[in-house]
């Protein structure tokens, strides 16, 4: 499965992921020319200092809500245009009619995160150091309710539109992303359009699977696990999964998102996946859930694989937005 962005290799379980980093500086130099030209006029000796500031802050404002979200977003971009084989859209992209629903979208902008409630700090188990060591996530945040909107500009106050995001649970996210006191983060983010989780909202919202860039670094796909399930390890280690994977669903590109999850956790990260798989096991308690692109991400949706990890048997398989599952059952990583 080859990762289709040179600027970004994939993580597997077993190797820790290699990165270089490239701070890319975004200039923002129309912003301070547009205010320098409001206010280096000829000033009048009756205005006070306090008239004269909030001239400035009236200007630098009006400036900023004048620009083009798109074209601004566009001309002044540092990031990738595609990504893993995907065109990258604009929110503003999104909000025209010309925009179909595809199964699989990178979408950049600023994201500006909400605060998660009821998310506890601590999970009570002690995490073992080869947690770190093979370079998987296992902070329990990572499974809390992670929501917020991405902007077209980095001034949430006057950007629209604002697209609504849901963060999937199990998918790694930089920590100062999900800061709600934190500025407003450039990204990518990889995923597709569903309806808000709100049920009295009629809106949609963009479902995560990956980040893939943020702050101007590309972002290396890494695997995740339900805290409480290092109790037993995992038990299937990322060579048997590769395995199952290719021979169950194929060649597939990029993986979006791996996670080691149990069955109530499972419904919150693909509830069709879920059901499923009550259904052909409802004895799995340790299921690993792999999602990946299509080798043509443009024409095929993305796949996902569901193996228990106790057994090493696949207990589902599927392709994202088609309500048909193809279930294969007793196939095993032996």
């Amino acid at each position: 499965m080859d990762e289709q962005a040179s600027f970004e290799p994939r993580a597997v379980l077993g190797r820790r992921a290699g990165w270089d980093r490239l701070a890319v500086v975004v200039p923002v130099v129309a912003l301070i020319g547009a205010v320098w030209i409001g206010t280096s006029g000829p000033r009048s000796d009756a205005g006070t200092a306090d008239e004269r500031n909030a001239q400035r802050i009236a200007q630098a404002s009006t400036a900023a809500e004048s620009v083009d979200p798109a074209q601004a977003l566009r001309q002044g971009a540092a990031y990738p245009r595609t990504v893993l084989g995907i065109e990258v859209r604009s929110v503003a992209d999104l909000d025209s009619s010309t925009v179909r629903d595809d199964p699989v979208l990178a979408v950049a902008g600023w994201y500006v995160a909400w605060p998660s409630l009821g998310c506890p700090t601590r999970t009570g188990v002690d995490v073992p150091g080869f947690v770190a060591e093979l370079g998987i996530d296992a902070d329990v945040r990572t499974f809390c309710d992670r929501s917020g909107v991405l902007v077209s500009t980095p001034n949430p106050a006057g950007s629209m539109p604002a697209l609504p995001v849901g963060l999937t649970p199990g998918v790694v996210v930089p920590p100062e992303i999900t800061n709600p006191d934190a500025a407003p983060a450039e990204v990518i983010l990889i995923g597709r359009l569903g309806k808000q989780a709100d049920q009295a909202s009629s809106g949609r919202q963009l479902v995560v699977n990956r980040v893939v860039w943020a702050d101007g670094i590309g972002r290396a796909q890494t695997t995740s696990i339900l805290p409480k399930l290092l109790d037993r390890g995992p038990l299937l280690s990322s060579r048997p999964r590769e395995r199952l994977a290719d021979a169950m669903i194929g060649p597939t590109g990029a993986i979006l998102m791996e996670t080691l999850v149990d069955p109530a956790t499972l419904a919150f990260v693909d509830p069709g996946a879920a059901a499923l798989v009550a259904d052909t096991s409802p004895r799995s308690e340790r299921i690993w859930y792999r999602l990946a692109l299509g080798i043509d991400p443009d024409r095929a949706a993305p796949r996902w694989i569901a193996i228990d990890d106790t057994t090493g048997a696949v207990v589902g398989t599927g392709i994202v937005g088609n309500r048909p599952v193809f279930v294969v059952t007793g196939a095993d990583a032996n």
